[in-house]
């Protein structure tokens, strides 16, 4: 068993949003939401989804919580090393991972999202809209990237960042 990733099908209207049992807010799940929906699963555990004002702007890591209700914190199981792997031998985990699946499955305008391995996508983002300039490369080239702001994606302004931290040091080197 293993948590399937998700994204949008289409962008649901806010009326949509309303039909699907959606309210407004939903500051615990991401400061920006301005929707949310929380489902109570089993062994004291509930998923939350929330979109922001922006509804297209959505991805199912920071519009997604799985939250453990007695400790009041993410369930730390779902999220640590075993994070959308295989889960087996572990049955809270694997219950969780059951209906947390059945849940964003209810949602006409999730769809799931397959083949991971034939797409090209940039390993810093895991961008999957195949906007990678090749399946090596760190450079997202399209504005299809998720993380696409303000005419670049954060993973080319890290690179660029991280190129401009070593050529100060390369320079601050020579010049002692």
């Amino acid at each position: 068993m293993k948590a399937k990733s998700y994204k949008l099908k289409y962008v649901p209207t806010k009326e949509q949003l309303i039909e699907a049992h959606f309210r407004e807010g939903g500051s615990w799940i991401n400061h920006d939401a301005a929707w949310h929906v929380t489902k109570s699963i089993d062994h004291a555990l509930s998923v939350s989804i929330c979109f922001k004002n922006d509804i297209s702007d959505w991805n199912d890591f920071d519009n997604v919580l799985v939250l453990d209700e007695e400790f009041g914190q993410p369930y730390m199981q779902f999220y640590g090393k075993q994070y959308k792997k295989e889960v087996n031998n572990f049955p809270c985990l694997e219950r969780c991972v059951e209906q947390y699946n059945e849940f964003m499955d209810s949602f006409d305008f999730l769809c799931e999202v397959t083949d991971m391995e034939d797409k090209k996508y940039c390993p810093l983002c895991y961008c999957l809209s195949d906007t990678a300039t090749s399946s090596k490369t760190l450079m997202c080239s399209e504005e299809k990237c998720m993380w696409w702001q303000d005419g670049d994606c954060i993973c080319n302004t890290a690179v660029k960042l991280l190129g401009l931290l070593a050529n100060s040091r390369a320079y601050l080197k020579s010049a002692t």
